[in-house]
């Protein structure tokens, strides 16, 4: 039958609806609904509306995007694109992206990570400010510590 991979079901993870963690990024509502215990990857589920949201950088990890509703603007190394419900998004890890809400109207979007050094970066964001907006300084700091690289536009 080929090679077995030895798991445990009890490695498996359910998030019901309503019950992944939440934070509060930069002013974007973000929840964790799931991710891998091998630290392969996350899923979460951002709620935005412009002009909130991360400023332009890069990371190591490679992120997919996918609008459930309303409208996304992706930048892709200084070039806008802009994502409607049910578009979807794939930015290999070391380019330079960020993103936001096309309108003050909320966007609903997915975010998959190859790592979970994306979720503790949010939780260490969400921890080190009032309402998810910590000083530029403290941001900054967080983001390096987490790999990420921020870059001025």
């Amino acid at each position: 039958m080929g090679d077995e991979i030895d798991r445990n079901v009890a490695d498996a993870t359910i998030t019901r609806a309503g019950e992944g963690t939440a934070f509060t990024v930069l002013g974007e509502q973000v929840t964790v609904l799931a991710h891998a215990p091998d630290g392969g990857h996350a899923v979460f589920e951002i709620v935005g509306r412009a002009p909130n949201g991360p400023g332009a950088h890069r990371h190591p990890w490679t992120e997919t995007y996918i609008v459930l509703e309303g409208s996304l603007r992706l930048l892709l190394d200084h070039d806008w694109r802009e994502l409607h419900a049910g578009d979807s998004a794939c930015v290999p890890g070391g380019i330079l992206h960020t993103h936001q809400a096309l309108d003050t109207k909320p966007c609903r979007f997915l975010v998959v990570t190859s790592t979970l050094l994306a979720e503790t970066l949010f939780r260490a964001i969400d921890g080190a400010g009032d309402f998810g907006w910590p000083d530029p300084a403290t941001v900054h700091d967080l983001a390096v510590r987490h790999g990420v690289k921020t870059d001025p536009m």
